[in-house]
């Protein structure tokens, strides 16, 4: 009857190693990219500027929804560039633009992203861009932004659809720290736990080995020296013999001194006895010579 085995077999341990290392490295992974996209996607720098290499910005509003190739939807992420004074000399109609706008219900700036649909020079010849949302299919002046080129400071570059709505909800404080911190947080404390098993279990079995071969070479000395004591005979040469510390060497030969001083201590008592008797039986013999000749 076979019996059920309590730990898991080679080849199994292996591969749910493997699924649990895989399972780390996507949680690493996915944390890392969120964590990168929110940075990235962040309302510009600490001075409330664009970043310069690339700046991601969910979509939060449906003023740009609309039928041209480069529309977009609320919760889709937009690619914005920062432009140089050089590169808004080079704007057409048509481009995406990314400026501040103040918004009374927020009391904050935020950024618009809004098309292009015209530019023309002030009497003074300074450059006036208008834009307004795809939203809006005919132009409504209630609509338009009037803008100097100062007033610009980026262009749509792409957009990555779907995904914007994802990073404004894990930028609430109760998402990131569920979906980002908790699962970190976890997986440290699971490697943790793994490392500080694993060392306690290599301390276990070094300390259990070392005990057990201890005591294997204790019983093989302590035999070792019975059978000696004990008259047993030597075993044979070709048997390999276990090696007696210095003490227990000293210890034999001690007893052998003991053993051949009380064996010829009785030796000599008995000698002694059978002198005494050798004398006492001299003795009678003699008075009874003695005896004989006074008759």
């Amino acid at each position: 009857m076979s019996t059920k085995q309590s730990k898991l077999d080679p080849k199994t341990k292996k591969t749910l190693n493997a699924v649990i290392i895989t399972i780390q490295v996507l949680i690493i992974v996915l944390c890392i990219v969120f964590s990168i996209v929110m940075l990235v996607s962040s309302m510009g720098n600490k001075e409330g500027e664009l970043n310069d290499i690339i700046n991601l910005m969910p979509v939060m509003s449906d003023s740009m929804v609309g039928d041209n190739p480069d529309s977009f939807n609320i919760d889709d992420l937009i690619l914005v560039k920062k432009l140089s004074d050089e590169d808004k000399k080079n704007l057409k109609v048509g481009d995406i633009v990314t400026f501040k706008r103040y918004v009374e219900k927020l009391n904050a700036e935020i950024y618009i992203s809004h098309r292009i649909i015209d530019i023309e020079e002030d009497a003074k010849g300074n450059v006036i861009i208008t834009t307004q949302g795809d939203y809006a299919k005919e132009t409504n002046p209630d609509k338009v932004e009037r803008l100097s080129l100062a007033n610009i400071e980026g262009i749509y570059t792409g957009k990555i659809e779907k995904v914007g709505g994802a990073i404004t909800f894990i930028k609430q404080p109760a998402a990131f720290f569920g979906l980002i911190v908790t699962p970190l947080a976890l997986l440290l404390i699971y490697n943790i736990v793994v490392i500080v098993r694993g060392v306690t279990k290599a301390k276990d079995d070094k300390h259990k080995a070392e005990l057990e071969e201890s005591e294997a070479k204790h019983r093989a000395e302590m035999d070792e020296l019975k059978a000696m004591i004990m008259g047993g005979g030597a075993k044979p040469a070709d048997t390999p013999q276990p090696s007696i510390p210095l003490d227990d060497k000293e210890r034999e030969e001690e007893l052998k001194k003991q053993a051949i001083a009380e064996y010829l201590a009785e030796q000599e008592r008995k000698a002694r006895e059978e002198e005494i008797k050798r004398k006492a039986v001299e003795e009678y013999l003699a008075s009874q010579a003695n005896n004989n000749n006074d008759k």
